[in-house]
């Protein structure tokens, strides 16, 4: 005879309230008055109480989240709505609950029949998981050089700018390059150049004064930002002065301009609901800036949307 045969037949001879003692986790019948009606020592020990404390009482009395729970379960059961389980928080623990309803004679839900078992480890490693999870989320949200937004996070800020944003408004984006930055590599090294592009990216971030610009750091040399809902002559005079405070950080380099490492920068509006193809307008905004390089570099520059201009005059 198997252990779940000798449990039937040592069930049988039961009262419920020994039927009730039988189950190894925490049980409980309670009315719909959400009176308890019969419980085992696990469920008592559960709510520090004792079975003699309990019965008769109603739930509430011993947990107000559990009294709250079994409230809304009769008020699915009157719906003509199923639940069959749950989870509850009940002093410092996670309890899943399997809920089974008793019916009257009228099949209407007199009582409901609970087990529950502690999934306090479960939920916690879950919880820990979930933390790791948005951390290593985060992270991967940020340049580890520079310490600056990446492209993942301009996804998101441009789903953010959308959904708030109203029609026909607008932004000007600017993508900027380091000038000569793979000379700069091989004249000073790894270390250094990475050093110059995170004072490069701090100074950039330092001048942008208003919450709404958002910085990005793109690949290697090149950064990109968003300025929503500013004029022209204004985003343009921020420019200006970006380009100006990198030249002001003197970071030599013997083949920049005045044997600083520069950057040259181009501006484009764009109307806030028509940013789609990011990847698509930062490779355009990259083109014609090579292009306007030819004219001279440490400058800022207006996108042209004729390039054959452009390519005409060099």
């Amino acid at each position: 005879m198997d252990m779940l045969q000798q449990f039937a037949i040592d069930a049988f001879y039961q009262t419920p309230e020994e039927l009730m003692n039988l189950f190894p986790i925490p049980t409980v019948i309670i009315h719909k008055s959400s009176t308890i009606l019969y419980a085992n020592h696990r469920f008592a020990h559960l709510h520090n109480s004792t079975l003699d404390q309990m019965i008769g009482r109603k739930i509430s009395s011993f947990s107000e989240a559990a009294g709250k729970s079994v409230e809304g379960y009769f008020a699915t059961f009157a719906r003509r709505e199923s639940i069959d389980r749950d989870e509850i928080y009940v002093n410092g623990f996670y309890f899943q609950i399997l809920i089974q309803p008793i019916y009257d004679k009228n099949n209407r839900v007199e009582a409901i029949f609970c087990f529950q078992w502690n999934i306090s480890k479960i939920k916690r490693l879950q919880q820990v998981f979930h933390q790791n999870n948005k951390r290593h989320k985060e992270q991967l949200r940020f340049d580890q050089i520079t310490h600056v937004a990446n492209e993942y996070a301009l996804e998101d800020y441009v789903f953010e700018l959308k959904k708030s944003s109203q029609e026909n408004e607008h932004t000007i984006v600017v993508l900027i390059d380091v000038d000569h930055f793979d000379e700069f590599n091989r004249e000073h090294g790894f270390m250094k150049a990475n050093a110059a592009l995170y004072a490069i990216a701090q100074t950039l971030k330092f001048e942008l004064r208003r919450e709404s610009d958002y910085l990005i750091k793109l690949n290697r040399d090149r950064f990109f930002i968003m300025f929503p809902n500013i004029s022209y002559l204004s985003a343009f005079t921020i420019a200006e002065r970006l380009r100006n405070s990198i030249y002001q950080l003197n970071l030599q380099h013997q083949a920049g301009i005045d044997q600083r490492l520069t950057i040259s920068i181009i501006l484009h509006t764009v109307f806030i609901e028509k940013l789609t193809a990011l990847n698509h307008l930062i490779h355009m905004l990259g083109d014609q800036l090579s292009l306007n390089k030819y004219h001279g570099r440490n400058r800022c520059t207006e996108y042209n949307q004729n390039p054959q201009a452009i390519r005409a005059v060099v």
